[in-house]
């Protein structure tokens, strides 16, 4: 009798022991470059863009990363309620700020800090990142074999269906914005999230997201055509800013080539942006490869696209050389200053004649050519314009 207590207490250091021991041997954090998981997230945490080291770290320890960085959204969701949400930045929030922000620029300053936005902002932002990689080893048919992004989906949904969020302005950004880039990264993996982001474009409190729910569609891809009258609604509403005007029609020009909405939203923000030298540069580079992408160009787009034919920039110059060819398919003197593009610097007019299929099919020689480029990238772009050019179906 005396001998069981002794025998319990070797019994007690015996478990404690074989715990320890499991505890070692579970589950590592991932690592990569000599740095935990946790070490990297934290080198996250900054106001500014991420930073280039941080996303290749993640995206080599890509989907290892998703079960940490859904802890991390969960963690910030309980400490934001708990606090009652944090006080709005008033920089944000400032009227200033939204119109900078409408015309596609982040304007976020260190004077307000937010830890826990950031900290929610940075982990979205990078599920984004893993997502995208995820996305396109799908698209090369070297699916990854790590947990996907996938794996994220119901708090997406909790976060973009939840009512104390939207009627909340002060929760808005990153809560939504952070979701939806996500969604977009995912690409047309995300269709289910089709029925919330319609919700959300007829949602008056998430006014300030539709431009971010239509480019979430857009990457959809065809799963999301039931969006199309809305996003045509939201194309031709001229009270909006030229920027979410732009992505959606962008969006009904891949979704239905020369779709006439699209076309005519292009055309008059070609129009708009050419009269403001404070746009011109930035937006035309833009919405010009837009325009020429559609297939279609009015006549009254024709003095612009003149003009920019002479542009800096060599992106906006083939654009508008294209776009041009569009109106007057049989100009022989267009058809060889853009074939003449195509072997100097071929990769503007590859991504828009690759957008344009078998309307393009007369410049199949050239691009055939390109097949052969020093450049891989060149090469892959070249061979993926080929096939677009001779494709006879939808």
């Amino acid at each position: 009798m005396a001998m069981r207590p002794l025998f319990r207490l070797r019994n007690l250091r015996l478990v404690v022991g074989l715990a320890g021991l499991l505890a070692g041997c579970g589950t590592r954090e991932p690592t990569y470059g000599g740095k935990s998981l946790s070490q990297w997230f934290a080198e996250a945490q900054n106001y500014g863009p991420l930073d280039r080291e941080v996303w290749g770290a993640f995206v080599a320890i890509e989907g290892e990363a998703v079960p940490y960085l859904i802890r991390e959204i969960q963690t910030v969701q309980r400490l934001r309620a708990k606090r009652g949400i944090n006080t709005p930045n008033p920089w944000l929030r400032s009227p200033v700020n939204q119109a900078i922000r409408r015309l596609g620029f982040r304007t976020d300053i260190p004077d307000f800090p937010d830890t826990l936005g950031t900290r929610l902002d940075r982990a979205y932002e990078l599920l984004a990142v893993i997502a995208t990689r995820q996305r396109l080893l799908a698209e090369r048919g070297t699916p990854s074999t790590k947990p996907s992004v996938t794996n994220a989906f119901p708090i997406l949904y909790a976060a973009l269906t939840n009512a104390a969020i939207l009627t909340n302005p002060a929760t808005w950004d990153p809560a939504i914005q952070g979701p939806l880039r996500v969604i977009s990264s995912v690409g047309p993996g995300a269709a289910e999230f089709v029925p919330v982001l319609i919700s959300l474009l007829t949602n008056s409190a998430a006014s300030e997201f539709v431009g971010n729910c239509v480019f979430a569609l857009g990457e959809i891809g065809k799963a999301a055509l039931p969006a199309a009258p809305l996003i045509e609604q939201v194309a031709a509403d001229t009270t909006r800013p030229i920027y979410v005007r732009y992505i959606a029609a962008r969006v009904l020009g891949e979704w239905v080539p020369g779709n006439s909405t699209a076309v005519d939203t292009m055309t008059d923000l070609l129009i708009e942006v050419a009269k403001r030298p404070d746009l011109k540069q930035n937006r035309a580079q833009l919405i010009t490869p837009a325009l020429a992408s559609l297939g279609r160009t009015p006549e009254r787009a024709v003095p612009v696209l003149e003009q920019l034919t002479h542009d800096t920039n060599q992106t906006t110059r083939v654009a508008a050389l294209i776009a041009l060819w569009n109106h007057r398919p049989e100009d022989e003197k267009l058809r060889a200053e853009i074939a003449t593009n195509l072997t100097a610097d071929p990769l503007p007019a590859l991504i828009i004649l690759t957008r344009l299929g078998p309307q393009a099919a007369v410049f199949a020689p050239q691009v055939q050519g390109l097949t052969n480029h020093p450049q891989a990238h060149t090469r892959d772009a070249a061979l993926k314009c080929l096939r677009s050019l001779v494709e006879t179906g939808p």
